[in-house]
């Protein structure tokens, strides 16, 4: 009769009789969904991040373009005007020439009056 009271005794201890009344605690290293959305999120910011950059590297790329024509258009603006200056410089050493020529030729030469002379009575 003792053999049977361990045998009895053994099998209640390894079945419960009664179920919990709560769940059981879930732990956050079991259940990654949380570490999957954080990647996820992370993944599309650095998307976001690498297309930013590659924007800003094209723009880059575009205005170094319209700086090096605006250079090349503010270069010849100095070229055209340093050649309309110089004509501009001839032509008017021309028109001195021809001027101090016609003036030199045409010039009116005034007498200056010569003083009456006063008699003096004898």
């Amino acid at each position: 009769m003792v053999e049977r009271d361990k045998s009895s005794r053994s099998q209640r201890q390894s079945t419960p009789e009664v179920l919990p009344s709560t769940t059981p605690i879930s732990y956050p290293s079991t259940d990654h969904s949380w570490t999957l959305q954080t990647v996820f999120e992370l993944q599309k910011t650095v998307g976001q991040l690498t297309q930013a950059v590659e924007t800003l590297t094209e723009q880059s790329r575009d205005n170094g373009k319209k700086l090096d024509r605006m250079s090349h258009v503010l270069y010849a603006a100095g070229v055209v005007l340093a050649l309309i200056l110089g004509v501009g410089g001839w032509v008017l050493k021309i028109a001195s020439d021809v001027a101090v020529g016609y003036f030199n030729t045409h010039q009116t030469t005034q007498q200056p009056a010569t003083p009456t002379q006063k008699q003096t009575p004898p």
